[in-house]
């Protein structure tokens, strides 16, 4: 009995040392530019979740890029199109905080598009709304990472 359950305890650590282990998830498949159209036609809007910063900074991850470029082909493609680049955060930080991050975020996207991709930067109107708008609760960290997003808006 002794051995069936130290080799219990054996397997559950094991168990547990695989999930902190596993691989990071991957971001989502960018949307085309086409779907990106598709999508601000029918809704007004699109939710991006693979557009991502360093963690409380401006700083836009490497990861972000093929997004990025989608958005900018998007712009370079219809050049009367005008957006909003909305950036929503979760309630971890102060409110303000938050706020002022997002609207710097938002900011930083404008900029990368403009200045790498070459959209001009009067197509985009960058806003920062921190926390002001979650799409569930920032309970528990699934629902903070849901409310971590960007979003396109038409103007």
């Amino acid at each position: 009995m002794k051995i069936c359950n130290s080799l219990l305890l054996i397997m559950a650590v094991f168990q547990v040392v695989l999930s902190q282990n596993a691989e990071p998830k991957k971001l989502p498949i960018p949307k085309t530019y086409k779907e990106l159209q598709t999508e601000l036609n029918t809704n007004g809007k699109v939710i991006l979740y693979n557009i991502q910063f360093e963690i409380n900074k401006a700083k836009l991850l490497s990861n972000s890029e093929p997004q990025i470029k989608e958005i900018s082909r998007l712009l370079n493609a219809y050049k009367k199109m005008k957006v909003y680049i909305v950036v929503h955060t979760d309630n971890t930080l102060e409110f303000e905080k938050a706020l002022e991050l997002s609207q710097e975020q938002a900011e930083a996207i404008r900029n990368e598009l403009g200045d790498n991709y070459l959209v001009n930067i009067f197509q985009i109107i960058p806003k920062g709304v921190g926390p002001l708008s979650p799409l569930t609760s920032n309970t528990f960290e699934e629902g903070k990472k849901i409310n971590r997003r960007v979003e396109l808006v038409l103007q």
